[in-house]
């Protein structure tokens, strides 16, 4: 699978250096001579920069070693086969980001409290998942974004894939999402990717009670070499936002090491999925 995360890593790495220099959105404006709206456009992967604009931004930020700057200047080139932008007419902005960055991640960090994660729903759980969530979908945007579900699933099979920590609320082992038939298969599939070396499947049990993951869903993405950048994503009914200021990263994160310690272990995780087929 082709790295598919040029524009939005360039997007994310640029922002990242310009809250690293302390830098505001008009600070930089009056620094550079580039508006604010334009700087912005950049760090929300809406707009791809010319060279020479990368280059400003670079010295602006204080960036002076070569090879940070060549790296950071190479995710200008094109990226090759970028399946995203086949449908990227049919996805909102921020998810088609959102894939691409999770191409880039080395590691991710995901709680769920409703549904198996995206990574490892099978097909026909994906369909009957995408399909309960929002009913005015056509059949026909389900199955594209069935689709599109399944190509970001490929990132755990291509080679050196990041590392995956779920940690899944008990109600998703139980809830029958498209049937008995469905959820039979879908906990043999999670049983399955649990037993990869790069893959940690955790459940929070009922008995674990009030826990701080019950506000919604928590993904944090570590996006690895060369700068070790982190964002999150938080899911909830009013849609998914994504967090990239240091002090929510930090909290965010520490909030998923809490779900986690409540969880049973891997072991006792695989023990109870293995029940619930039976």
């Amino acid at each position: 699978m082709a790295n598919t995360s040029r524009l939005p890593r360039l997007a994310w790495e640029l922002r990242r250096l310009r809250l690293a220099s302390g830098l505001s959105l008009h600070e930089a404006e009056k620094r550079l001579g580039l508006y604010a709206s334009s700087i912005n456009r950049i760090e929300r992967a809406v707009h791809q920069p010319q060279r020479r604009t990368v280059n400003l931004l670079l010295d602006a930020y204080g960036v002076t070693d070569p090879q940070q700057r060549a790296i950071v200047l190479s995710w200008l080139k094109p990226s090759g086969d970028d399946w995203v932008s086949e449908h990227e007419p049919y996805l909102s902005e921020h998810y088609s980001t959102y894939i691409r960055l999770e191409d880039s991640a080395e590691r991710v960090r995901t709680h769920e409290s409703q549904f198996v994660p995206g990574l490892l729903q099978t097909e026909a759980y994906a369909r009957a998942a995408i399909g309960g969530a929002d009913p005015d979908l056509a059949p026909d945007e389900v199955e594209r974004l069935v689709r599109v579900r399944l190509q970001r699933q490929q990132v755990l099979t291509r080679p050196a894939p990041p590392r995956l920590w779920a940690v899944l609320d008990e109600a998703v082992i139980r809830r029958e999402v498209g049937g008995v038939g469905v959820m039979r298969e879908q906990l043999h599939r999670l049983a399955e990717a649990a037993s990869a070396a790069h893959v940690t499947v955790q459940v929070l049990p009922f008995g674990a009670g009030a826990h701080p993951g019950m506000n919604g869903s928590l993904t944090v993405m570590d996006l690895g070499a060369p700068f070790g950048s982190t964002l999150a994503v938080t899911d909830s009914m009013t849609g998914d936002t994504l967090i990239h200021e240091t002090a929510e990263l930090a909290r965010l994160a520490t909030t998923f090491e809490r779900i986690a310690a409540q969880a049973l272990d891997p072991a006792a995780s695989a023990t109870l999925i293995a029940d619930a087929t039976a």
